[in-house]
């Protein structure tokens, strides 16, 4: 059909004969592809840092991580369970042991 006018007015056609009954799909492409397009919209992740040292290893990490995965969202959740075991105990005594027993 070239336009969901233009399939309203056949169905219609087809109703009006008494015919129609069997069940059947309607598929409208302009409004299916808008369901996709909502669909798959993306959030984006940032962090700040002031070191070029740190983005470097973070950017590094996460591409090893996607590619190893296979699947970013796969790849991220498996990020994100590893941040959430760094408890703050385990971060207080990370901190501890970099700042050494003169602290």
């Amino acid at each position: 059909m070239p336009s969901v006018h233009a399939a309203i007015e056949y169905l219609k056609e087809i109703e009006a004969k008494g015919e129609g009954g069997e069940s059947c799909y309607l598929h409208v492409w302009k409004y299916h592809n808008r369901e996709k397009k909502e669909a798959k919209e993306k959030t984006k992740c940032c962090f700040d840092t002031d070191s070029h040292d740190i983005y470097v290893r973070m950017n590094d990490n996460v591409h090893r991580i996607i590619d190893r995965c296979g699947n970013k969202a796969v790849a991220w959740g498996l990020i994100v369970d590893v941040l959430d075991a760094l408890t703050n105990p385990k971060i207080d005594r990370i901190m501890a042991i970099q700042e050494g027993p003169d602290a």
